[in-house]
């Protein structure tokens, strides 16, 4: 199978730069890639032997290895944490937040970049977040003798990966990997099936519940639109991580039940471009309902309008704080999105049907603190209960931190996986064969 696969990549190579000038991240991807052999010789030539490489496909992966990569700085000084991603949207996430003193994209997997970086870099552990192996990068590390451990695993039931063709080469790249350290129970037995003789596949929860937090804390200390944070505000819904038919039901839901007379929608769309904020906007105006954008809030004194669309993105987490309910986009489409965030912040969570990929979902539907929205008659009767009762809207959102802040300390716990492998702070470098 890993012949096949090295067999299309030169296929796929040519196909994405085909189809780059099209579709702004392959372009945007492709544009980040150049000159990678450069920083990571210049990274290497000062930290290699030294460094921890975190990879991350894109943003939702990038804040589970934040809380990893806070312990091994504070308990490693003496290490590099290098965070790599896939996606466009995770390293210029990455870039704004300014907390990774050393990020980049990673390599093509093709067998000679990925030989180049590690012979560059010589990390001591390679540590993948939640899915995103790639087939040459693993198989190489596991050849040199570089440890590598997935972290925050998850595996869906009919999962691509678990089913013909790619069965066979994931299971060959399950067996190579240190550590499986799954999100829950039932992912790890899932994992154990493909690898039933893995000697280490564990059970070690979702280090987003210790990021979540982490933001929760730091809430206060984000400046967001003074116009919006002010104590006499009107209920409000915040929308996070929207697509198209997400927010087909929710315009549909926020007319119906007459919310913009009187009520306040934070609109999120999930990718804020241009094209799409103009869309929304001719949306609200058929339907008449006003509506500013984020950026022309930050500059007023106050909003004059109903809905306000966020321009900005990296905030999300911070909206919730003005919000008294929550709904989260991403259900109505392929899958929903991070649910985590607003019931750390003790708001009541509103979402899709298609919440299968999200393990919190269940955790927070059997908690009480969320609810499940099939239609536009769905969500606004739950609008219009939790509007009229704010004891409600506090008990349901009290459900959702309780069950958000019992399952705190997996990232202590991952932690404890790389440990073996990191050796005593301060410690010398230990040679991996070529």
């Amino acid at each position: 199978m890993l012949g096949l696969y090295n067999a299309l990549l030169p296929i796929a190579r040519v196909v994405v730069r085909g189809l780059a000038p099209f579709h702004p991240k392959l372009r945007a991807g492709l544009a980040g890639r150049r000159g990678w052999r450069a920083r990571y010789a210049a990274l290497g030539a000062q930290h290699a032997g030294n460094v921890v490489w975190l990879h991350s496909t894109s943003v939702g992966e990038y804040e589970q290895a934040r809380p990893l990569a806070e312990r091994i700085r504070s308990a490693y000084p003496d290490l590099v944490v290098f965070h790599t991603f896939f996606s466009p949207s995770g390293y210029e996430y990455a870039r704004r937040l300014g907390e990774a003193t050393h990020f980049d994209y990673v390599p093509e997997d093709a067998p000679g970049d990925v030989r180049t970086a590690l012979d560059l870099l010589r990390p001591r552990v390679l540590v993948i977040l939640k899915f995103d192996l790639w087939p040459n990068l693993v198989r190489e590390a596991h050849r040199r003798g570089i440890p590598v451990l997935l972290l925050d695993a998850t595996l869906q039931p009919r999962s691509w990966r678990s089913r013909w063709p790619a069965r066979a080469l994931y299971r060959d790249l399950y067996r190579r990997l240190d550590t499986i350290s799954a999100v829950t129970v039932t992912d790890a037995e899932r994992f154990r099936a493909l690898v039933p003789a893995h000697p280490r596949i564990e059970v070690d929860g979702d280090t987003r519940f210790d990021q979540v937090l982490r933001r929760r804390q730091a809430v206060k200390r984000v400046a967001l639109a003074a116009a919006l944070a002010t104590r006499d505000r009107p209920f409000t819904l915040v929308a996070g991580s929207t697509w198209p038919a997400d927010e087909k039901v929710l315009l549909a839901a926020w007319t119906s039940t007459g919310m913009a007379e009187d009520a306040r929608l934070l609109l999120v769309p999930h990718e804020p471009t241009p094209e799409h904020l103009a869309a929304l906007e001719a949306s609200l105006a058929r339907l008449g309902i006003g509506s500013r954008r984020y950026s022309e809030v930050e500059k007023q004194a106050s909003p004059d309008a109903p809905v306000i669309l966020v321009d900005r993105v990296g905030i999300l987490a911070e909206l919730y704080s003005l919000g008294d309910v929550a709904f989260i986009g991403g259900a109505f489409s392929t899958g929903v999105h991070n649910l985590l965030e607003p019931a750390a912040l003790g708001l009541p969570v509103l979402f899709g049907p298609r919440h299968h990929n999200a393990p919190e979902a269940d955790l927070l539907l059997d908690s009480g603190g969320a609810g499940v929205i099939r239609s536009p008659a769905d969500l606004a009767r739950w609008l219009v209960e939790l509007r009229s009762d704010p004891e409600r809207r506090r008990t349901l959102g009290g459900r959702a931190r309780t069950s958000v802040e019992a399952n705190l300390g997996a990232a202590d716990r991952c932690l404890e996986r790389l440990l073996p492998h990191l050796g005593a702070p301060g410690s010398p470098v230990q040679e991996t064969s070529p």
